[in-house]
């Protein structure tokens, strides 16, 4: 295992790791957790690396061991995708995950490589008709699959499958992240991810609707302290965090509202 503190040490991710310049490597001295493919959307000697499924404890390592034997360069073209393991949500915790990342989505892309305008990694706040839609056919015990863009900052498509995008493997995949080769900061968007996961497992609905509806911004840090430990500082420190949170809380609400969660009166509905 590897230096850097974890949160969740067990989880199991996926990464994609796009890469350009790679030329006559060795794959001898690869690691073999990964394989290589090509990707279309990259140019001069691109590869994409991608993982086995692979505890965080244990990605810190093989990171070292890739970016050893090569020598890639990350441009504009390239990113870092994460696929984090989601088969043990059930749709309520998926629903409680995806309020508690568009609380924070605006922060997390100034981490991850500030792609907010990237056409790839579209923001859910730019897609909110996707996100009303499921919040409304989960809250009416509709079955997946349902409806969704692959193309979004996070990914649903992993997580049931849908036509002409990915097969079902149970992730949610995070397409946010910018190429490079940074290992502490490849692991601390991890670390991000999994708090978020681990949050909306054990919050309860009810009282995480409580927090957004009936708190002012003040007294909601010690839920986002909460939230992420001492990994607050690595999102908190931007000197927008403040006015992003709020929009983002604005945000929330209404898409709770729109979706049927929340009342006018703020009240869940009978």
């Amino acid at each position: 295992r590897g230096e850097i503190p974890l949160r969740y040490e067990d989880i199991y991710l996926g990464l994609e790791i796009e890469m350009e310049d790679i030329l006559n490597t060795n794959r001898t001295t690869l690691p073999p957790s990964f394989s290589f493919v090509a990707d279309g959307s990259l140019k001069v000697n691109g590869i994409e690396a991608v993982t086995v499924p692979i505890k965080l404890k244990f990605l810190e390592q093989e990171l070292k061991r890739l970016f050893s034997a090569l020598n890639p360069v990350f441009s504009h073209r390239t990113s870092v995708h994460v696929h984090m393991n989601a088969s043990d949500l059930t749709l309520e915790e998926l629903v409680k995950f995806i309020i508690l990342y568009l609380l924070f989505e605006k922060s997390m892309y100034k981490f991850s490589g500030n792609r907010w305008n990237n056409n790839y990694c579209i923001p859910l706040y730019q897609n909110m008709d996707y996100v009303i839609s499921l919040f409304s056919k989960i809250r009416t015990n509709q079955n997946p699959p349902y409806s969704w863009s692959k193309y979004t900052g996070i990914n649903l498509c992993p997580l049931w499958g849908v036509e002409d995008t990915s097969d079902r493997i149970g992730t949610i995949e995070f397409r946010q992240m910018g190429g490079t080769k940074d290992i502490n900061k490849i692991i601390t968007w991890c670390n991000l991810i999994t708090c978020l996961k681990f949050s909306a497992k054990q919050i309860g609905i009810e009282e995480l609707l409580t927090i957004i509806t009936n708190k002012n911004i003040y007294e909601l840090r010690g839920f986002v302290g909460d939230i992420f430990k001492s990994w607050l500082k690595d999102i908190g420190s931007y000197y927008s965090f403040g006015s992003d949170f709020d929009l983002c809380l604005s945000q929330v609400r209404y898409i709770l509202f729109q979706s049927g969660y929340l009342t006018i009166d703020n009240k869940q509905p009978t």
